[in-house]
Formats: structure tokens, C-alpha cells, sequence
């Protein structure tokens, strides 16, 4: 793959990634903001990550 195919694919990988943040960000908006065991933490800091979720947007 060349760089000019590469950036005449570019939307389509910008557009990907968004969909992703997206998805992660209505997963942390849906899950409870209380976790009781050490996988539940660790899943909701990635789903707080992964969705862009930063301050008071963060699920604590």
C-alpha cells in the first residue's frame, strides 16, 4: 500500500475510529458507576479510555 492510497483511504479509517470512541462512550454512560471486583474496574477504566471519558465525563 502507498501513501497516496493510504490517504485516500484515510476517511475511511477516521471514520472507523470514531465509531469505536463512540461505541465505548455509550458503554460508559449505560454501565453503573460503582464495580465491586478488580475485572469490572479494569474493563470500566478501558470502556472510560477507549471512549475519550476524561473528568467528570468518567464513570467513578
Amino acid at each position: 500500500m502507498d501513501f497516496s492510497a493510504f490517504l485516500a483511504s484515510l476517511p475511511q479509517y477516521v471514520e472507523i475510529v470514531v465509531q469505536v470512541v463512540g461505541a465505548f462512550a455509550l458503554i460508559a454512560a449505560l454501565t453503573p458507576n460503582s464495580s465491586d471486583n478488580s475485572i469490572a474496574d479494569f474493563l470500566l477504566r478501558l470502556v472510560n479510555t477507549l471512549g475519550a471519558n476524561l473528568g467528570k465525563a468518567a464513570n467513578k
